[in-house]
């Protein structure tokens, strides 16, 4: 059984994680057939993105997760995300 206890070491091994996570410098390469954006950062450079761009490089259903609430969300939605304010009821 791969899922049990004892096959862990395995499943989050540095080695599966290099195949299974990407990274880049480029937000724009990353989003990149992901289903979701998780902004955790109130950092104004997040604020500002192509964010038409970034939902048609992504896959459907795309998500975006504002982890400091600092997105528009209206305009999001509009775009067509589905999007998840953390730590703040549904609106």
């Amino acid at each position: 059984d791969d899922t049990a206890p004892e096959n862990n070491n395995k499943l989050f091994s540095a080695e599966s994680l290099e195949k299974g996570v990407k990274t880049t410098t480029n937000i724009y390469d990353v989003c990149e057939k992901a289903h979701a954006l998780v902004i955790l950062t109130p950092w104004d450079e997040f604020k500002n993105l192509d964010f038409q761009m970034i939902y048609a490089s992504m896959a459907k259903p795309a998500f975006i997760f504002d982890g400091h609430n600092i997105l528009d969300h209206d305009l999001l939605r509009g775009i067509g995300y589905d999007v998840h304010a953390i730590g703040k009821g549904a609106d």
